[in-house]
């Protein structure tokens, strides 16, 4: 579970995935231990694991994908990413299966009140940033390599305008993200 921070891939324990994974559980596990009466009443509530301002200083530990001008971690990242799918597509090409690569869009590139109140927090200018550069990226890297691609980035943008797609102060799509 690399992020391209040195400190954290180096040294971390939440680089492990078992330690990334086991960390939310407890965090999760802990919340709805302390909810428990709710969820035995037969309320299935979201209990947020952090607050609104956490979950932007969380975003901003992941968001130099996003940069125009990304640091040379970012683009060795990149780099590593471009590798691994060239090696997924030969592994299925060899085995006959074509593979098909669905773009998935994160909570900040679809919520624009999100996005906005991320730009506020960083006291940032936005035009540093390229919030469609992740999708530009990997449909060059699939046209280039002959795999289709599935954008589904606009349709996610235009259907948050009437439904929240993720969770507030969370990553996850909520339902009704998954059914889209």
């Amino acid at each position: 579970h690399s992020t391209g921070n040195v400190i954290h891939d180096a040294i971390s324990p939440d680089r492990s995935f078992l330690y990334h994974h086991l960390n939310y559980i407890v965090r999760v596990g802990g919340i709805y231990l302390a909810n428990r009466g709710r969820v035995q009443a037969g309320e299935v509530p979201w209990i947020p694991i952090r607050t609104r301002k956490q979950y932007l200083e969380e975003l901003d530990q992941r968001t130099d994908i996003y940069l125009v001008h990304p640091p040379q971690e970012i683009v060795l990242q990149w780099e590593k990413t471009f590798q691994v799918l060239t090696e997924f597509r030969d592994i299925l090409h060899g085995k006959g299966i074509r593979l098909l690569l669905v773009l998935l869009p994160d909570h900040l590139q679809v919520d624009s009140n999100l996005m906005q109140e991320f730009l506020t927090a960083r006291q940032e200018d936005s035009s540093l940033f390229d919030f469609e550069r992740p999708q530009r990226m990997l449909k060059e890297w699939a046209s280039n390599n002959g795999v289709p691609t599935v954008d589904v980035l606009p349709r996610f943008r235009q259907t948050a305008i009437q439904e929240p797609l993720f969770y507030e102060t969370d990553l996850h799509m909520k339902p009704a993200g998954h059914r889209l």
